[in-house]
């Protein structure tokens, strides 16, 4: 399961990677494949040493939510020097802050990673059950601030004319077909099926 969580926070990381100002924007594109693959193997319920788990919080949810973790920490890491300097508070209590800020951004992520492994594996649906169900949660999702892990793409502004389409959602769209493509391509066996996806 360890191989897993480190795979997973990778997608996070290249994202919050990406991320402006001066971030390295094509990461951003690979973001969701580490997290597509974890999803795509996650087990829906703990076995072995970690059965305390089993009926109540999925492996896949905690896989996706490491996963995640890295938007609020790599992301945002100003909210603890903020909490600092303005707030007047100790240095262990802002980075506490930006800890739970981070656990808090990284809960789509998990219910995403839970609802693809639990979703469709075959045909179209497998392709468009992860871009809707992602657009579906952050949506709704309460976040601090108005943000999109593929905020990186803003520095390349040829990249992001899909929101003159579609807004955001569009432009999270992409991003999540690629990743889904390419994961699929990692996974499926036959060589056609895997030029097919890429």
């Amino acid at each position: 399961m360890l191989p897993l969580a480190a795979l997973s926070t990778t997608a996070s990381l290249m994202m919050a990677l990406g991320a402006p100002p001066g971030g390295i924007t094509w990461l951003v594109w690979l973001g969701f494949v580490p997290l597509t693959l974890v999803a795509r193997v996650a087990p829906l319920r703990a076995s072995g040493p970690r059965r305390w788990l089993r009926g109540r919080i999925s492996p896949a949810f905690w896989l996706g939510w490491c996963g995640g973790l890295c938007t609020g920490l790599v992301g945002f890491p100003w909210i603890a020097e903020t909490l600092e300097r303005f707030g007047g508070l100790p240095s262990w209590v802002a980075v506490l802050g930006l800890l739970l800020f981070s656990a808090w951004t990284a809960v789509p992520f998990g219910l995403w990673a839970w609802g693809v492994a639990r979703g469709p594996a075959r045909c179209w649906r497998a392709i468009a059950w992860p871009v809707v169900l992602w657009i579906a949660l952050t949506t709704v999702w309460p976040a601090l601030f108005p943000y999109t892990p593929m905020i990186g793409l803003a520095e390349q502004p040829l990249w992001i004319q899909v929101a003159e389409l579609g807004g955001v959602p569009l432009v999270e769209a992409q991003v999540l077909v690629l990743g889904v493509l390419l994961a699929d391509a990692i996974l499926d066996g036959p060589r056609r099926a895997r030029l097919v996806r890429v």
